[in-house]
């Protein structure tokens, strides 16, 4: 950043984690994108010029779509803006993790490794809901889905039983995994019942839970 703007990177940053580390949800891509766009403030850069996009290109190939607030479509390598959507403010989600609490402490979530030959045959991207319409009950999730999860789940079963899990609890409309399965969220009608889900994961599953509600500029937790 600071040899693409030819400014001098006398900063100090510091990282307050809240997102487990491998957890698939983006938590390292949402950091180095929240420092490229703490330095723009710092150095009077407009956040929109293209050579922004193209610095956190270079960090990874997601971290461009963390520049962008609301929910966005990005192709290519998932680093091309495409389109951007509404905000999902107020939708309720929890996230659980497939292994046991035990083994966040002992360094962080794995995740799976899927085949060679690519994802599951005819299981291409599907298309994505308009978020407007995803806000009201009923909608919300559908059309969404992950697919790299068929493969996951043939290697690494355990994905499913959970996202079956998740499921079927009161008030969660749809569930699937985050990345490449370290995590399983579930897209609730309520914060109650997102709670009630991050409770029974914690209790009655012994797995690392929790519940947030999604907010402009990221989720929020609750409880």
């Amino acid at each position: 950043m600071g040899e693409t703007f030819r400014r001098r990177p006398n900063v100090s940053i510091v990282v307050e984690k809240h997102v487990p580390a491998k957890s698939g949800m983006g938590g390292a891509s949402a950091d180095a994108a929240a420092t490229l766009i703490g330095l723009c403030e710092l150095w009077g850069i407009d956040r929109a010029d293209p050579r922004v996009e193209e610095v956190a290109r270079q960090v990874g190939a997601d971290v461009p779509f963390f520049l962008f607030g609301p929910p966005a479509l990005l192709v290519g390598a998932g680093d091309v803006m495409s389109e951007e959507f509404p905000s999902l403010e107020g939708v309720p989600v929890v996230v659980v993790a497939r292994q046991w609490a035990g083994h966040l402490r002992e360094g962080g979530l794995r995740g799976v490794r899927p085949r060679a030959g690519g994802p599951e045959p005819g299981r291409g991207p599907r298309a994505l809901p308009r978020p407007a319409r995803a806000r009201h009950p009923g909608n919300r999730g559908r059309g969404s889905g992950n697919n790299l999860e068929p493969v996951a789940e043939r290697i690494d079963p355990q994905i499913a039983r959970i996202r079956s899990w998740i499921a079927s609890r009161p008030g969660v409309e749809a569930a699937m995994m985050t990345g490449s399965g370290s995590c399983v969220y579930g897209i609730c009608d309520s914060p109650s019942a997102a709670l009630d889900v991050e409770h029974a994961a914690i209790q009655e599953q012994g797995l690392w839970a929790k519940a947030s509600v999604l907010v402009g500029e990221g989720p929020h937790v609750i409880g």
